[in-house]
């Protein structure tokens, strides 16, 4: 049996045109996974980079951890039993009465532990002008005695009365502060 020149081309042809569509069909379905491969290697390669940063910057947040703790416990206050109340409060009585405002008194609420942090409200009521009051919310914030103290709820109201002077206002404030104890020696 021969095979003329014509069959010949119609075979090759043929084979051919079916390997052509049988390697698009498999090259096609793999085309869209390398597409999408390729338009996700920049975000890797930026996620990569970011994370190598923070890596690098590990140590920089360490050593500033460690130099916050070792301030904060600096200022530790003593184990568990001992009230720190009446420590706040004078802190915070300091404050405002160098910056003139009028403290008349002072409630602190339950302590709480948050961690190896401890957190107590002291609810304060107080006169004085918007000054003062500016002034002592700028100085209880910004404290520089260790502890961290966040005003949390504040009340402002002009007073009213035959006593009351002009200008003067009238509140109270909730005061958060947040310290370390000691923790109990064995």
């Amino acid at each position: 049996m021969k095979i003329s020149k014509r069959e010949m081309i119609l075979t090759v042809s043929t084979l051919t045109c079916v390997l052509f569509g049988a390697t698009w069909l498999v090259v096609g379905k793999m085309y869209d996974d390398y597409r999408k491969q390729g338009e996700e290697m920049p975000r890797i390669d930026k996620n990569i980079e970011n994370h190598l940063i923070t890596i690098d910057q590990q140590k920089n947040w360490k050593s500033n951890l460690n130099k916050l703790e070792a301030s904060i416990s600096g200022d530790a206050y003593p184990a568990e039993p001992m009230s720190v109340a009446p420590r706040l409060t004078t802190e915070i009585k300091a404050i405002t009465t160098y910056h003139g405002l009028n403290i008349s008194s002072s409630t602190a609420q339950k302590e709480e532990k948050t961690g190896n942090l401890y957190e107590q409200i002291i609810r304060l009521q107080w006169t004085g002008t918007t000054e003062q009051l500016v002034n002592s919310l700028h100085g209880i914030q910004n404290s520089g005695t260790g502890l961290k103290f966040d005003i949390t709820t504040l009340t402002i109201t002009p007073q009213s009365g035959r006593t009351a002077q002009a200008g003067m206002l009238s509140g109270t404030m909730d005061v958060n502060c947040t310290y370390m104890r000691v923790p109990p020696q064995s």
